[in-house]
């Protein structure tokens, strides 16, 4: 895993403006997704709005991004950097694990922030291409 590139996902995400379908916690998950796995997931979504991302996911036969990505992670509880947590009610809501803290959109969705990891929720650890079962 190259964690340059993990950390250069997470500095862009922290110095560029939340948006739908570019810079929002489902798509930096699924870029990260990619970026690990070496799948390419991330490019086939367009949407501007969560209702479009959410039409996306279905046209593509998923009904959470959690479904779309789960082939590709395994639950974890110590964690690293480049992990993905998972939001205990809400099916849309992840942040990706980065130097001890989350990188996590803020309550009014307008920009991202570094904060502490949580109890709740689920860890995930996204697997290495060469270790992803199809």
């Amino acid at each position: 895993m190259d964690m340059n590139k993990v950390y250069e996902l997470c500095m862009n995400s922290l110095e560029n403006e939340f948006k739908s379908g570019t810079n929002d916690c489902n798509i930096n998950v699924i870029k990260l997704v990619d970026l690990i796995a070496g799948s390419e997931l991330a490019n086939q979504f367009t949407y501007k709005t969560v209702k479009g991302g959410i039409r996306q996911l279905k046209a593509l036969g998923f009904n959470n991004t959690f479904e779309m990505i789960s082939p590709y992670l395994e639950e974890v509880t110590v964690t690293i950097d480049g992990d993905i947590w998972m939001h205990p009610t809400v099916e849309h809501s992840f942040a990706i694990v980065i130097s001890g803290y989350l990188l996590a959109v803020n309550e009014e969705h307008t920009e991202f922030k570094l904060v502490p990891k949580r109890n709740d929720g689920t860890y995930y650890r996204i697997r290495e291409k060469e270790w992803v079962v199809e």
